[in-house]
């Protein structure tokens, strides 16, 4: 980064700190000492994460100002620095951002160790809110079709190691949403958008974030601050705490009930399904049992017709309104009077409706039982009521989460005693390592979200600790709290034989054999190589598979690809939208037929590929769709957690090679913006993404690595820098674009070589 005199350049990001002490501090032995410092610092405190959160902070300040003083020693900054304030605060910023950097590996995961059980208890309370809508937080209406892309930036907040970065990605999340409304943005109408973002993010360690950005400011000299900064942090600080208070529980979609109620009680709405349910979600036991056992006889005296004969709307919907009551009662959900009377803890409703013989596993548009409610609401008693009338615990919904899964989701431990226990004891166990669509199992979502009892329940329960999911992530990787981590590596490493050997009898006991379906015998007698090698078939079908998958990028059909990596694409459906649904339960015309079908398909699709699957040739997801361009592509993988820095055998090239190889601007964009982005990776041949683009001659390319703080004077393994292959390459053959490179590497070669 090149600083004048007249103009000092604002740093915004880790890259601009380090080009700017390296242009700052050309003599090498100082940025040595630095790193000699920080080395003695890790091995002195390598038990850095059982330290109290106040000792970490001073320790890690005290190293920021013994390497400060090192910094103001350099006789060239004490000269300057006296009397540019903005040239002071970039020295400061950019060591503060050295520092963090180099600290990267302990520092944020010794916070989240101290805040473990803040960051359970906040995460309890964000995961039963996941279906708040922005009404019910009362977002400006101007405000509210920025939010998804806010909440797509802020997710990215946990990438950013050092608080530099994480301030960036939380100041363009608010410019994001605050950009392009009629009238200013006030705290208070950014208040309620960080409640929704913070609630929607994903994030599991939210307060050791935040105290990361708090107490971790080594430039400034509080950590309170009264800058754009500090007002960023304090907004963020205000969100959290609003959703810690629990006022937002007070804000139910119910509350309007007994209103709702009221203007239900003339004699035509008497009978309908809107009129059942707001009786059983006000707990009105005499009522519902009146609507359902009304007299379907008396209907011709009860229903208001025009005449006996008539066929308009009006007599219709009346018609169908008692009709569907009596025989099957669902509202546009697809929710039952079951659903309904669980979500709302009508328990004395939920026993009368058992005792009516209710389909018990009846599923509503999400395939959704009575079940899974209990368990997403935390409801033990109707949970065991519902366990006792022979509910199936094993059931999945169409994202492929048991009511095993949602209960840890919810953190409701009691829920999840239950069900292990009693469906033990009921002989109808439970498998608690079953996946959902993305892979998770149970112990996954328990280790994310910190729960450390029910990750010990599970545990007992002989959860697998090595299953991955579609990320490639193990429960131990998902977790920040040390505890967790502890209590899965003891168990990975236990050699408990008598545990096993009597939990799989206890389960051979309660599960009888199942026999293999027809269909089933007769691919493996036509596919005898499975038989004989499943190991190389496996791998000769994930190979077919990769094929489909680098194909459907490289056509640009995102639908297909994400379909064979399992990832989900977004959709925003129209206001007003609804779900599609059957006509009724037994219709097989064209339209039922293939919704039928669709969800079949789609609880029933397993995932054949790792987001970082690779065929033969090291080659991955992320390498075809940088080589191509395919940038939508690109940001899929990334965000869902592609390496960016994997490279291909043959060659050892990352993706960003590929993207500056094939002059894929955009692609390569995408790809610098990742922290972990490694802008000068070598391949086999010692070339960096620069050495690439300056041989093709993708001048646009060239000036992106630059700008992103590229190395010019990097050698390859034939001793040539990229400046020497474009003077070469231009007394070859005279263009445009290659004089356009030759002056950009010129004037850009004065940076010091990295190691």
């Amino acid at each position: 980064m090149c600083v004048s005199d007249d103009c000092v350049s604002v740093i915004t990001n880790l890259q601009e700190a380090v080009n700017f002490l390296q242009v700052e501090l050309p003599d090498r032995q100082l940025r040595n000492d630095f790193e000699a410092k920080i080395k003695d610092f890790l091995y002195i405190n390598k038990n850095l994460e059982r330290k109290p959160l106040q000792v970490q902070r001073d320790l890690v300040h005290e190293l920021y100002a013994s390497c400060l003083e090192m910094l103001l020693e350099n006789a060239s900054l004490r000269e300057r620095a006296p009397g540019n304030k903005q040239y002071q605060w970039n020295v400061r910023v950019s060591l503060e951002t050295y520092v963090l950097y180099a600290l990267r590996d302990v520092l944020l995961k010794s916070l989240s160790a101290c805040t473990a059980i803040e960051d359970a208890n906040l995460n309890k309370i964000i995961r039963n809110l996941d279906g708040i809508q922005l009404s019910d937080l009362r977002v400006r209406s101007d405000l509210q079709s920025r939010v998804h892309g806010g909440k797509v930036e802020l997710s990215r907040l946990d990438c950013f190691v050092t608080v530099l970065g994480k301030i960036e990605c939380l100041r363009r999340t608010v410019n994001y949403v605050s950009r392009g409304t009629s009238s200013s943005v006030t705290s208070d109408d950014l208040l309620p958008v960080l409640v929704f973002l913070v609630v929607n993010a994903g994030l599991s360690n939210w307060t050791a974030q935040l105290c990361f950005m708090r107490q971790f400011r080594l430039s400034t000299s509080s950590a309170y601050e009264a800058d754009e900064t500090g007002f960023l942090i304090t907004s963020l600080e205000a969100a959290i705490m609003h959703i810690k208070s629990g006022v937002i529980y007070g804000e139910e979609k119910c509350a309007n009930n007994l209103e709702k109620y009221g203007q239900l009680m003339n004699k035509s709405e008497r009978s309908s399904v809107g009129y059942l349910f707001a009786c059983i979600k006000n707990g009105n036991l005499s009522e519902v049992k009146r609507i359902l056992t009304y007299d379907g006889s008396n209907q011709v005296n009860d229903v208001t017709l025009c005449h006996p004969l008539c066929t308009c709307a009006s007599c219709e919907r009346n018609w169908t309104r008692q009709r569907d009551l009596k025989a099957y009662p669902k509202d546009d959900k697809g929710l039952t009077p079951l659903h309904v009377s669980v979500l709302h803890d009508q328990i004395v409703i939920v026993d009368h409706l058992l005792d009516r013989d209710t389909d018990i596993n009846a599923v509503d548009s999400n395939g959704m039982t009575a079940l899974h409610y209990a368990c997403i609401k935390g409801h033990q008693n109707i949970l065991l009521l519902l366990l006792h009338a022979n509910a199936n615990p094993a059931v999945t919904d169409s994202r492929g989460n048991t009511p095993l899964h949602l209960a840890v989701d919810r953190g409701h431990e009691s829920c999840v005693k239950a069900l292990l226990y009693l469906s033990e004891h009921m002989r109808m166990p439970i498998n608690v390592s079953v996946a959902n669509d993305n892979g998770d199992t149970p112990l996954h979502l328990a280790a994310r979200w910190g729960y450390c009892a029910i990750v010990d329940i599970l545990l007992e329960y002989g959860a697998s600790c090595k299953i991955t999911n579609k990320k490639g992530q193990s429960p131990s990787m998902v977790t920040y709290s040390e505890t967790i981590a502890e209590s899965l590596r003891c168990n990975a490493t236990s050699s408990n034989i008598c545990h096993d050997v009597a939990l799989s009898q206890r389960r051979a006991l309660a599960q009888p054999r199942q026999s293999v379906p027809f269909q089933q015998r007769r691919w493996a007698t036509l596919e005898n190589k499975s038989l004989s090698h499943p190991k190389s078939y496996a791998n000769a079908m994930q190979h077919r598979m990769m094929d489909k998958l680098f194909a459907a990028i490289t056509d640009g059909d995102v639908c297909l690809a994400c379909y064979y990596l399992g990832l989900e694409v977004y959709r925003e459906r129209a206001p007003g939208a609804r779900a599609n649904l059957c006509h009724h339960p037994l219709c097989d015309c064209e339209r039922c037929s293939a919704i039928g079908e669709g969800k079949l398909e789609q609880r029933q699709r397993q995932r054949a590929l790792t987001i970082n699957a690779c065929n033969g040739l090291g080659e991955t997801a992320l390498h075809v769709a940088s080589a191509t361009g395919r940038t939508r592509m690109v940001q899929l993988l990334l965000d869902a957690g592609a390496n960016v820095n994997v490279t291909t055998r043959p060659e050892g090239r990352t993706p960003l090679h590929l993207a500056c190889l094939n002059d894929r601007v955009d692609a390569a964009k995408l790809l610098l913006n990742c922290a972990t982005c490694d802008v000068d990776a070598k391949d086999h041949n010692g070339d960096t993404p620069l050495h690439l683009a300056t041989v093709a001659g993708n001048v646009k390319s060239v000036g992106l690595l630059i700008r992103h703080g590229a190395c010019t004077n990097v050698r390859n393994l034939q001793n040539r820098t990229p400046l020497r292959q474009a003077e070469e390459r231009l007394s070859l053959v005279f263009s445009a674009n290659r004089t356009g490179i030759l002056k950009i590497l010129k004037q850009n070669s004065a940076q010091p070589v990295s190691d």
